[in-house]
């Protein structure tokens, strides 16, 4: 009998509150800090940036990261190899990579070891085509929230090369980044 009653004067007393214009009043307030909050933080986290830059062996052109609450994304298969000197090669591997103080921490990165060493760092570099990444942002392989803080920072692109004769070729070029959306 007491449960009935208790249930009653609960209904009862939502029901007294919902009639009051100065709840429907809070409970709008509530509902619009909420969602400027939310809309707040879905602008924020929209990042979209240009790099490109080059040094004595190779060259970046028009590459592109796009971070936000959906998806991640690199695209910088705009690569050209640029020195006059070219070089048969051993191994090579290349990538990009952001500054956390001095070490370099790597977002992607392909490296091969060649059977052969009649093949030229110019067309390997020339002919590359596998830095499109897109990735929802929940998996977190590539763009972890680390390294994602760490873009602003500073984007690289690094060339390691071990030519025919053992001669280690090292670029590292710091990209000019130029942020495209507005916050």
């Amino acid at each position: 009998m007491k449960d009935k009653k208790k249930k009653k004067n609960l209904k009862n007393n939502i029901k007294n509150a919902l009639k009051s214009y100065k709840t429907i009043i809070y409970i709008s307030f509530l509902i619009n800090i909420i969602l400027l909050i939310f809309t707040y933080y879905t602008i924020t986290s929209n990042k979209i940036y240009t790099f490109s830059g080059s040094d004595d062996y190779i060259e970046v052109k028009d590459g592109l990261i796009a971070l936000n609450t959906d998806i991640n994304l690199i695209n910088g298969n705009n690569i050209k190899y640029i020195n006059s000197k070219d070089y048969n090669i051993k191994s090579y591997k290349i990538g990009y990579y952001v500054m956390d103080n001095t070490k370099l921490v790597e977002i992607i990165s392909n490296s091969i070891e060649l059977e052969e060493e009649d093949i030229k760092l110019s067309e390997l570099i020339n002919n590359f085509t596998s830095f499109n990444i897109v990735e929802k942002n929940n998996i977190k392989k590539y763009f972890t929230p680390y390294k994602k803080s760490l873009i602003d920072k500073g984007l690289y692109l690094v060339l390691e090369a071990k030519t025919d004769t053992n001669e280690t070729i090292l670029s590292k070029v710091k990209l000019n980044m130029t942020k495209i959306s507005k916050y």
